[in-house]
């Protein structure tokens, strides 16, 4: 599995919280079980995102990486053909992610 590419899809609290819901890219680069590249997240009540580089590793279908930059803020995602999907946690709310490959 090479989850090389960009991903899109969008993100929700899992209880509730001030931001109903946002869009999430994934832009990344696999190099044997590594995983290097870009986060970018938008918010309800911000289009303009957020946007940090990540690291991390590809186990079996789990991709997991840590935000660069933000302590603490990291995200588990399990890879399922052309879609991911998991979570993201560290910021104020626990986040579900789904995400799909976005053809170039």
């Amino acid at each position: 599995m090479d989850l090389t590419g960009l991903w899109e899809g969008a993100w929700v609290p899992y209880q509730g919280g001030q931001f109903v819901s946002g869009d999430v890219w994934l832009d990344i680069r696999q190099e044997a079980d590594r995983v290097t590249g870009t986060i970018l997240w938008t918010t309800a009540q911000s289009k303009a995102g957020a946007g940090a580089p990540i690291a991390g590793t590809v186990s079996g279908q789990t991709f997991t990486f840590d935000v660069t930059g933000m302590s603490g803020v990291s995200g588990e995602l399990l890879a399922d053909g052309d879609r991911l999907d998991g979570r993201l946690t560290g910021l104020r709310y626990l986040l579900h992610v789904s995400l799909g490959r976005k053809r170039r």
